[in-house]
């Protein structure tokens, strides 16, 4: 959570956005792959 602010604070607006979307997608599917390990 805190490396995303960072990379947002660091890059421009472009980029941040891009790279926020890339890192929603990993989340959710490290969010998929945690609920059926569990």
């Amino acid at each position: 959570m805190t490396d995303v602010s960072v990379a947002r604070r660091q890059r421009p607006p472009d980029t941040a956005t891009a790279f926020s979307v890339r890192a929603r997608s990993k989340q959710v599917a490290h969010r998929q792959t945690a609920q059926t390990r569990r």
